[in-house]
């Protein structure tokens, strides 16, 4: 498999993830312990799979090791993300300490806060976009948010007829 073939990969993996987890991530779910469970195992994955395409320097699959027109996908990073890049490497430094205290090592840190999924997801449909440019659509879904949309859809669609009944 090509590292582009595996990026896309990791970003479906992201995104699918992303969906499960606000999907399940509602009150009327979270009474059960195994969707507490699930809702908190989606989110992780979704974070370890970011970690993937952005966590360090030394990443495999960080943009910077891939894309080959770095300046223009800069500037598509700040308009999709509304931030600039010093502005993004700390909001990826606040998923990689998550990441490193909580799900690596549970350093006991009581204050640790599940962090905003957003800007990961809008860079991670950005990185999955670029990947499809350069290496076709393949196996994978041509559109993201489409496949994001219908992720969430069946998710909820599972719950409401699993899980919606008074316990």
């Amino acid at each position: 498999m090509s590292k582009l073939a595996e990026i896309k990969l990791i970003c479906c993996h992201f995104t699918k993830n992303l969906a499960y987890f606000r999907a399940s991530d509602k009150q009327k779910f979270l009474r059960y312990d195994f969707l507490r469970l699930a809702n908190g195992n989606f989110a992780e994955i979704a974070i370890l799979e970011f970690c993937k395409l952005s966590g360090g320097k030394n990443e495999k699959y960080r943009w910077q090791k891939i894309v080959t027109n770095q300046e223009d996908f800069k500037k598509k990073i700040e308009e999709e993300t509304n931030l600039n890049l010093i502005q993004f490497e700390a909001y990826i430094k606040t998923i990689k300490d998550y990441r490193d205290k909580y799900l690596s090592h549970f350093d006991e840190d009581t204050n640790i806060k599940l962090p905003n999924l957003e800007t990961a997801e809008k860079f991670v449909c950005l990185y999955y976009n670029y990947t499809i440019r350069e290496h076709g659509v393949g196996l994978y879904p041509k559109d993201i948010s489409k496949f994001y949309k219908e992720s969430f859809e069946e998710a909820v669609h599972l719950l409401n007829n699993h899980f919606s009944q008074s316990r």
